[in-house]
Order: C-alpha cells, then sequence, then structure tokens
C-alpha cells in the first residue's frame, strides 16, 4: 500500500531567518552532503518550464533546499537576508542537484545576482533522460519511479510549503535509486562525461551567444517578402476566379415551412450596387471617350472594375425571404486573393482535376490513336487531394510535394515556397531578433537524443541550411564583430566512417575517407562513362578519377538545365548517407523523388552498395538481431537505446506458423550505433581543442560556439586565427582511443576534418559575399 505523508513522516519546514542561517552552517561544515535545491516563480506552474521563454525576467517567490529524502528546508520569501543566504548556501562547494535546474531554474537565479558554479550542479532530469531517453521525465514521473511516495504537482498554490518540500526531497529518492542503476552499466559514465562536463561548455557558449547584423536580418525580412510577393502574383495570376474566396458573405437565419424548423442559410455579394460602382461607371465612361477618339481598344467595364476596385459581378443562389424559395440573383462582391489553406488548395486540386477532364472530354485536338486524350486523361486522374493515415484530407508539405513530382503542376510548387517564405518571415527571422545588450541571439540547449546529439531551442540555431537558396540567405546575417572570424570545422563523411568502424570493415572506412559519393557513383553511371572506380586502386588513382566523375556529372546536370540532374549529388550521395541510417528504398526514392526514377531504382541503387560492401550488409543485419535480443544497445561513450519493435510475429496462415518480420525500429539500431559513435566522437575532441587553448594559447575568451551535426564553430578573433586553426586541426585528426577494433588498427579510428572560414556563415562569393564562408582544406 502507498505511504501517506504523515506515515512517511517527512519534515517540510519553512524557516525564519535564524532557520536559514543554521541551515547554511550546517551545510559550510558538511561539504560531502549532497545538496538539492528548487526554485518557485510567480508565473503559473501550468505553464510547462520547456516553453517559457522570458526565464531571466521571472520573479522568484520561494527557493528551498534538502540534504536527503525526508528533510527540507523551506524560505518563504527571496529577497533581503533569505536572498543573501541562499547565495551563500548555493556557492558552497558542496554538489548541487535539481531536476530542469540547467535550463530553467539556474538562469533565473543568475538573472536574479546569484553566482553558480555550473560545473558542480547536476540535472536529475538529463541523468535520467541518459538512461531512459524515450520516457517521459518530468519530476512526479521520475520520482514515482525512484518510489516517492505520493504526488504533489497539484498543491501548487494551496500548500507551497509541502510542495516545495516535496520538490527538493524528490530529488533525492531519484538519485539514490538511478546512480546506482546507471553506474552497474557505462550510462553513467556517458552522462558525466558527454553530458555533465558538456553542459559547463554550452552555458558558456550560449551566453555568449552568436552575433546577427541585425540590420542585414531587417533587410533579409524585406527580401524574402518581396520574393513572396512576386511568387504570390505568379499564384494569383494562375488561379482562376472562380475557386477564389469573396466576401461580404452573411448567414441568413431562414425557417422552413415543411418542418417549421431554423436552419443558417450562407447568402454572398453585395444586395444593394455599392457606391464605388457609380463611380467607377463615370470615370469608365470619360476614359472610354478618350479611348475610342484614339482608336485604342476599350476593356469590358466589368473588368476595369475588377481592376480598379478589386470588385467582380457573379451570379449566386439564394433564398426569396418572402417565398423562401431559391432563387438566382447576380451582385457584386470583392474577390479575396488565394491562400494555401487545406479548403483553398484543396478546393483547387478538385477544380484541377475537372477542368483537364472537361478538356478530355470536349478536345477537338485527338491523335489518331487517341494517346494526347489518354494522357490527359491521366494527368486528371493524377490530382487526387492527399488523404493522411486515418484517411483524412491533407495538405501536408510532403503530401503536396508528392502530387507537384505527380503533375508538374508549377501552382502547387509556388505554394509550397510560399509557405517556406512565409514560415521564416514570421518564425526564423523574428526568432533570430539579437539582444540589445551584446547583439546576440542565445540559444538553451538539451540533450534528448539517445544518440547523443545536442538539441537546441528558443531559437534552433542548429537548422539554419546550408544547401538551400532561404537557408544561404539566413546565413549572411550571422555576422562575426569587426577583427573576428567564424571558423568551421567538417569531420568528413564522418558517419559513413564510423559505420566502417561499427561493421569492423576497414575498406568502408578508406571508402568515407577518399571520395565516397564519387566512388559509388561510378558504380551507378551509364557504362559509356568509363569503368568502376575499384577499391584495389591507389588513393591517388582513385582520387584523380573521382575528381572527374565529380565534374561530369555537373557538367550532365547543365546540360539538363533545371530540370537536369547531377547524379552524384542527387542519387549516389543519398544513398551513401541512407546506408547508414537504415533507410528502406521507399522513403530513399520519396525523399529523392526528383532525380530517381522510381522505388525500383532506389532499390538498385542499395543492391549496389551492399554488393560492394558485404560486410557492412551483413553487419546492418546483425546489430538488429542483437538488439531485439538485448532490447537495449549502449555504446562505446555510454549512450542507451531501447528497443520493443525491431522485429515482430505474424501468422501465415499458408505456411501455418509464426513468421518474422521487421518492426517499426528496424532501422533504429544501425542509425544508433553510427549516429552515437559520431557524436560521442565529436565531443571527446571538442574537450581537447578548449583544453589546449586554455592551457597553451592563452585566448583570454572562450572560442567555441556550437557544434552542428559533424561541425564544430569556433568564433575567433583575426589576430588568433593562424595559431588557433593548427590546435584545432590537430586534436580533430587524432585518433578516437574509444573507437578500436581490427578495421582501425590498435590507435583507433581516424576522421580527417575540413574547415572554412569567414565574417559570416553564407557561402563565400569572389564578388556578392568576400567575407563569406571560404572552404581552405
Amino acid at each position: 500500500m502507498p505511504y501517506s505523508f504523515q506515515e512517511y513522516k517527512f519534515n517540510y519546514i519553512t524557516v525564519g531567518y535564524d532557520g536559514a542561517q543554521s541551515f547554511y552552517y550546517k551545510l559550510k561544515d558538511s561539504p560531502k552532503l549532497i545538496l538539492s535545491y528548487d526554485i518557485e516563480t510567480a508565473e503559473s506552474i501550468f505553464t510547462p518550464e520547456d516553453t517559457r521563454h522570458d526565464l531571466t525576467s521571472a520573479s522568484i517567490t520561494q527557493i528551498q533546499f534538502a540534504t536527503d529524502k525526508f528533510n527540507a528546508v523551506v524560505f518563504p520569501r527571496f529577497d533581503g537576508e533569505y536572498k543573501e543566504i541562499a547565495n551563500k548556501i548555493l556557492s558552497l562547494d558542496n554538489l548541487k542537484a535539481n531536476h530542469n535546474t540547467w535550463n530553467f531554474d539556474n538562469p533565473i537565479l543568475e538573472a536574479n545576482g546569484i553566482k553558480l558554479d555550473e560545473s558542480k550542479i547536476h540535472d536529475s532530469m538529463w541523468m535520467f533522460k541518459q538512461w531512459q531517453p524515450m520516457l517521459p521525465r518530468g519530476l512526479q514521473a521520475v520520482a514515482s519511479l525512484a518510489g516517492f511516495p505520493f504526488p504533489w504537482k497539484h498543491l501548487y498554490g494551496t500548500n507551497m510549503e509541502l510542495y516545495g518540500g516535496a520538490d527538493v526531497c524528490s530529488i533525492h529518492f531519484i538519485l539514490e535509486w538511478l546512480v546506482p542503476l546507471m553506474k552497474a552499466t557505462d550510462t553513467w559514465k556517458g552522462y558525466y562525461n558527454q553530458v555533465f562536463k558538456l553542459h559547463p561548455i554550452l552555458y558558456n557558449a550560449s551566453k555568449l551567444g552568436l552575433p546577427v547584423n541585425d540590420e542585414k536580418r531587417i533587410e533579409l525580412r524585406e527580401k524574402l517578402g518581396l520574393i513572396k510577393e512576386e511568387k504570390d502574383n505568379f499564384l494569383q495570376e494562375n488561379i482562376p476566379d472562380e475557386i477564389k474566396n469573396i466576401t461580404p458573405k452573411r448567414k441568413l437565419r431562414v425557417r422552413d415551412t415543411e418542418t417549421n424548423k431554423e436552419f443558417d442559410y450562407l447568402d454572398y455579394g453585395y444586395v444593394r450596387e455599392p457606391s464605388a460602382i457609380g463611380e467607377g461607371r463615370g470615370i469608365y465612361l470619360d476614359a472610354g471617350k478618350k479611348l475610342q477618339n484614339q482608336g485604342k481598344t476599350i476593356i469590358p467595364f466589368n473588368r476595369f472594375i475588377q481592376r480598379k476596385y478589386g470588385l467582380v459581378y457573379r451570379r449566386f443562389r439564394t433564398l426569396d425571404r418572402k417565398t423562401g424559395e431559391e432563387t438566382e440573383v447576380e451582385r457584386w462582391c470583392n474577390l479575396l486573393p488565394f491562400k494555401a489553406s487545406k479548403e483553398q488548395l484543396s478546393r483547387y486540386i478538385n477544380w484541377k482535376r475537372e477542368a483537364l477532364l472537361k478538356e478530355y472530354a470536349t478536345s477537338e485536338l485527338r491523335t489518331e490513336d487517341g494517346k494526347k486524350d489518354k494522357e490527359l486523361k491521366k494527368l486528371a486522374e493524377k490530382y487526387v487531394v492527399p488523404k493522411d493515415h486515418e484517411g483524412k484530407e491533407t495538405t501536408r508539405k510532403d503530401s503536396i510535394e508528392e502530387l507537384f513530382e505527380k503533375t508538374g503542376d508549377e501552382v502547387l510548387q509556388i505554394n509550397l515556397e510560399i509557405r517556406s517564405l512565409s514560415t521564416n518571415i514570421n518564425n526564423y527571422v523574428p526568432n533570430w531578433i539579437p539582444s540589445p545588450r551584446d547583439g546576440c541571439v542565445h540559444t538553451t540547449w538539451g540533450f534528448t537524443a539517445a544518440s547523443g546529439q545536442i538539441d537546441s531551442r528558443r531559437p534552433n540555431v542548429l537548422n539554419v541550411s546550408k544547401h538551400t537558396e532561404t537557408g544561404q540567405l539566413f546565413r549572411r546575417i550571422i555576422e562575426a564583430p569587426e577583427g573576428w572570424e567564424w571558423i568551421e570545422v567538417d569531420k568528413k563523411s564522418f558517419h559513413v566512417a564510423t559505420m566502417g568502424y561499427c561493421a569492423n570493415d576497414k575498406d568502408y572506412i578508406r571508402f568515407s575517407q577518399l571520395d565516397p559519393h564519387s566512388i559509388f557513383t561510378s558504380y551507378i553511371m551509364p557504362k559509356e562513362w568509363g569503368k568502376p572506380i575499384e577499391m584495389s586502386m591507389s588513393d591517388g588513382e582513385i582520387l584523380e578519377r573521382s575528381k572527374w566523375i565529380k565534374k561530369r556529372c555537373k557538367e550532365e546536370k547543365q546540360k539538363g538545365g533545371d530540370r537536369g540532374i547531377d547524379l552524384r549529388q542527387q542519387c549516389a550521395k543519398p544513398t551513401v548517407l541512407g546506408n547508414q541510417l537504415g533507410l528502406g528504398p521507399k522513403k530513399l526514392y520519396w525523399q529523392n523523388r526528383r532525380a530517381m526514377k522510381d522505388v525500383a531504382a532506389a532499390e538498385d541503387y542499395q543492391k549496389t552498395i551492399a554488393d560492394l560492401f558485404p560486410i557492412v550488409d551483413g553487419w546492418k543485419k546483425e546489430i538488429k538481431t542483437i538488439a531485439h535480443k538485448q532490447t537495449y544497445l549502449i555504446n562505446e561513450f555510454g549512450f542507451i537505446q531501447w528497443f520493443f519493435d525491431v522485429f515482430n510475429y505474424t501468422w501465415n496462415k499458408v505456411q501455418n506458423k509464426w513468421v518474422e518480420r521487421e518492426g517499426q525500429e528496424a532501422r533504429l539500431p544501425s542509425a544508433f550505433r553510427v549516429q552515437g559513435c559520431a557524436f560521442g566522437m565529436i565531443k571527446e575532441e571538442l574537450f581537447r581543442v578548449l583544453k589546449r587553448c586554455e592551457e597553451e594559447l592563452d585566448l583570454g575568451y572562450f572560442p567555441f560556439r556550437l557544434s552542428i551535426h559533424d561541425s564544430l564553430f569556433f568564433l575567433l578573433k583575426t589576430v588568433d586565427v593562424e595559431r588557433v586553426i593548427p590546435v584545432i586541426l590537430e586534436e580533430m585528426n587524432k585518433p578516437c582511443i574509444k573507437l578500436v577494433n581490427a578495421a582501425t588498427g590498435p590507435n583507433g579510428l581516424v576522421i580527417g576534418v575540413e574547415y572554412s572560414r569567414g565574417r559570416n556563415w553564407q557561402s563565400w562569393d569572389k564578388d556578392k559575399n568576400p567575407e563569406g564562408m571560404k572552404e581552405i582544406g
């Protein structure tokens, strides 16, 4: 039976000044005690902590502490002497712990003048996430697993002493239960070495922030607005007026004479002629006389009114209020611009289908064998409003993309581009408003992914694309101050190399460090281009041949114009990268459908790479079996992922037995292993780089700013670049001693790096952007 609060003999005390002072001296005399702490703010508890944006302006109303599972000390206020004592307590050398403290309590405490040593503060939320990446990680949920005997979150605002005491005492329940559990595996080392030790680094990087040129940010918003306006003009010109929305629109409350029940009836258009029509009629007549005298053509009156006032004359069905019978009327109305809402886009798709079918039925341009009409009908039948997995109509981005690929309808493509531009204008650009204090944006880092990849929010600084036109425009606003430079260091074919390590395939590692995309292209290119690259060739021969293939692919794309395909970039590269992620042929085709002919072509590509590297293909199958049997995998850096649906079983009536089939998690084991090794390796390289910068170079400032996927970003004074880059390259080119097997040799996995430098993040261009990121090596 669950214990009640009284039976468990909890001792939660709200103290006065003397009690607070006594608690401080107790801690000062006992430096080995682990201190849990927690704050309450004036903000409502019903607002989730991870969605609260303006943390630094929150006012603290209460703070509480505990050093064991049962006794809590609650400070009823956070001002005057209470604040002074709390500051002294949090400045002690005792190890400290809290739940979601790194991204919530600590920023608020610092904004209120409390000094904290982030290197001595554990966050039990991220600790638990290290052990169970997929489970809810709220404090009450985790504490209940740790044996905390009662719920308390519902007490906020009614019993703050009990509420606050439970908050801090539950931390000790979690630590007592969770730490030994994690220490029994390598997950504790993973949390300690790659999360706990990384947090102060990310915290410093976040406090310093990413410098943004606000003038260029505003210019970008205006530029994107003009691009959007241009595309919207095209859209309005190509959408038929009959499917655009109109105003005025009103509900008429009508009574059915037969049933005597009332119902709503939509009535459209102006009942009386708008005053603009009379005004426009006079202007039209005067202008018409002048044009006639000049011998020029006069446009119809209705067209003139539409151009000048946006009014159109339409026929509507309405109800006669006297007789209650439906009748037709002609009225003036406003024609609204087309917007890509679900309703209007669905209306366009249905209209397009009907228009094509009508053209097919009435066309007089028939060929002898009727092929033209058949193709027209086939195109019409492709215009079907997409549906989601529940069978409901949807106009989601991926669904409209698929429909565009089937039809080639430019209207659908423009809709997608307008959506993307709107997202940038309304979300990304406003989210990157720099702080007036230092001209930088300051993100919040997290450790959500099971693979060890870090995440970012408010704003998300990891989703700034370098491969799209809009992304490149956006990268221009991220600009170093005068006299500073950005240095971006990329690991070369990172995940391809870690796949080679995981599969213990020396050839695949070598494949990754030469030119994997060009090498694979040589196996899927037209035969007239020559023979495939053999891995028995020397490195120099492979690189020379790869250089020719890369050039030939670009030339072939240019010959094809806008619809040309770069075989290397659009077919070979995604196939190689997808090989690390366990991507199926359907998804590979779908993600690259502009270049790949069909699913069968994607299957052929995947079979080709599997035949080239049978060791890797065999390992991918083996790791699924291991994950299925163990129900978890732990990598070399102490990250764990749990699996429950790698394989499942269905009854085969024909064979009269249970048949194994791949489940929803079948692609995750290989992806977890490959990605986890990569993210673990690059973090250790970052630790070494920063240690040498601090101990040897004496920079006087913190150089690291962020990590995106397989790269590290440093912000350096231009005068320091030449002496810092050799240190970065040396450390990031060293073998990883945690990734050692027969394929790597005794020293460990070595993955080369490339780097670029520049003042802003947009790609370098001699004329258009001479201060952009220029690839050096």
